[in-house]
């Protein structure tokens, strides 16, 4: 390893004048060190390493990179699978608001396949809109049969589109997971997951959500 030029040139330094004391102890003898040899071969070594690349001992430090879905969409941490169906909504309109699209796609049943979207389309069909915020209303009609179990969470979403002016949306988001005992092939089939959504627009005056 090749130490870094702050370190060598004291050394070289020592060098001469280790050689220029040697010189003066040895006084006429016949292996005299010739001092003025000794200096101009020292500065030739320090010219010349100060000519060559900067070396460095450290490896450099990576930079830190946000967790990304399959197209490159950022996503957070992901969301427990022990989380109550209005937690999971609630997850999901913040991720839409933040532009989060991997991660709320990825909140949809069946791995994001219940949307009826591939990722990509369904970033795009959130492109109209400005801003986005949504009220979670109270979890209702929780269901649960033939192994399988669901729940509606009422919502209420309002903003600016990004033509201009205001939108608001109401309606139920439907969750859905498969009952305690229910063996499956899917990691998450016991976390709650959106299966559907009946979201349409309302006028601005209409009720907020809440049951």
């Amino acid at each position: 390893m090749r130490l870094p030029r702050s370190s060598i040139l004291p050394v070289l330094g020592l060098g001469i004048a280790l050689a220029a004391s040697g010189c003066s102890r040895a006084g006429t003898a016949e292996n005299s060190v010739d001092v003025a040899a000794a200096a101009s071969r020292a500065q030739s070594d320090i010219a010349n390493y100060a000519a060559g690349p900067e070396r460095h001992d450290a490896a450099p430090t990576p930079s830190a990179t946000a967790t990304r879905g399959p197209t490159g969409m950022p996503m957070a941490a992901p969301i427990s699978d022990d989380a109550t169906p209005a937690h999971v909504v609630q997850r999901y309109t913040d991720a839409l608001a933040a532009r989060r699209y991997a991660e709320a796609w990825a909140l949809w049943d069946e791995n994001g396949k219940a949307s009826g979207m591939t990722e990509a389309a369904f970033a795009g069909s959130f492109g109209k809109y400005a801003t986005y915020k949504a009220t979670i209303g109270t979890p209702f009609d929780e269901d649960a049969g033939a192994g399988q179990r669901y729940i509606t969470v009422p919502v209420v979403v309002t903003g600016t589109l990004a033509s201009g002016g205001p939108f608001r949306l109401e309606g139920s988001v439907i969750l859905h997971k498969a009952a305690d005992g229910i063996e499956s092939d899917d990691p998450h089939a016991h976390a709650w997951r959106i299966r559907s959504s009946e979201m349409k627009p309302r006028p601005a005056t209409s009720v907020t959500a809440g049951r």
